[in-house]
């Protein structure tokens, strides 16, 4: 059934020409009522694969042609064509189509359609298409359970690499957290010993060292709480929720902690908005005042 076009057209050529010769050898070659049937059984062979519904409508036409024909010789050529005609069709269409092929020879080893009794040929008809039709079944079945296995195959596949991508990134995460957590714990602990070993330190220094110190502190447990979402997802309805426009009073008060100049300002009535909105909303102005910080500091906000 994979084969090429090539080789079918071949199988045609020459089932062709041995139902030819075994006429010949018969002496009914000049037999057109035979010879056109004949032909029209094996010579489908060559496009089966292209045009099945066609093939077997001509392959069928032939037999039953044959089958009509009150003395019919078994011809080798003729049936073999027949039987890959529909076995190729059984295999390229659905089930009802092998249903209507197999039905004008089940008719047919009831009641023969050339008039006489129903003897062993009628019945070996029925038995050889009856097989090819359920062999071509059998493969288009197994074809298809192969392209389940194999569509199941590809996303168990799929989903291994996913985990490994899960785990590498996991692991980045964490290695990550070492390094940023080494040094912001370096930075808590540094502004704790300043502020309290710092001789002649004002008050306002004071606060602000703290300031540094809570800041880095929050830091710590923000980046501990994403990598335990990040090591354990299901477990992120147990953990903080994520901060957004409720959390702005607290950070416009850090930022006025550590001395800068901030006002924050709300018109209208203040209404819920999706979480994913009101973080990033929250990551937004903590972005700009950082920023301000940074690049423009003591300047008003």
């Amino acid at each position: 059934i994979s084969s090429t076009p090539q080789a079918w057209i071949g199988a045609s050529v020459v089932l062709v020409l041995c139902a030819l010769g075994q006429l010949v050898l018969l002496d009914r070659l000049d037999d057109v009522e035979l010879l056109v049937p004949t032909v029209a059984m094996a010579g489908p062979v060559a496009f089966v694969n292209r045009l099945p519904r066609a093939a077997a409508l001509i392959a069928v036409l032939g037999a039953v042609v044959t089958l009509g024909v009150g003395d019919y010789p078994m011809l080798v050529g003729g049936m073999i064509g027949l039987m890959l005609v529909c076995g190729s069709a059984a295999y390229h269409l659905r089930a009802p189509y092998s249903l209507a092929m197999a039905a004008p020879f089940a008719v047919n080893a009831v009641s023969p359609l050339g008039g006489e009794d129903a003897g062993p040929l009628s019945f070996l008809m029925l038995v050889l298409v009856a097989a090819a039709l359920g062999f071509g079944g059998l493969l288009r079945s197994r074809q298809r359970v192969e392209a389940k296995l194999g569509a199941s195959v590809e996303a168990h596949q799929a989903t291994l690499r996913e985990r490994e991508l899960l785990e590498e990134r996991a692991h980045i995460a964490r290695e990550l957290h070492d390094v940023v957590a080494h040094h912001i714990s370096s930075i808590a602990v540094q502004a704790e010993t300043a502020r309290l070993t710092t001789p002649g330190l004002s008050e306002l220094g004071a606060e602000r060292v703290a300031a540094i110190g809570d800041s880095a502190r929050d830091a710590l447990d923000e980046m501990r709480r994403m990598l335990g979402v990040m090591r354990a997802p299901d477990r992120g309805a147990n953990l903080a929720p994520q901060p957004g426009l409720g959390q702005l009073t607290a950070l416009t008060d850090e930022h006025r902690a550590l001395g800068g100049d901030v006002r924050l300002t709300v018109r209208g009535a203040v209404r819920e908005a999706p979480e994913t909105l009101e973080l990033v909303a929250y990551r937004v102005v903590q972005e700009a005042l950082t920023n301000a910080r940074r690049h423009a500091p003591g300047a008003p906000v």
